[in-house]
């Protein structure tokens, strides 16, 4: 569950800046 949820507000943080994920 922690794992899933860092990698949604990573992912999350990707698309807003547009980065490599």
């Amino acid at each position: 569950m922690l794992s899933f949820n860092l990698y949604s507000q990573k992912k999350t943080t990707s698309s807003m800046s547009n980065s490599t994920p």
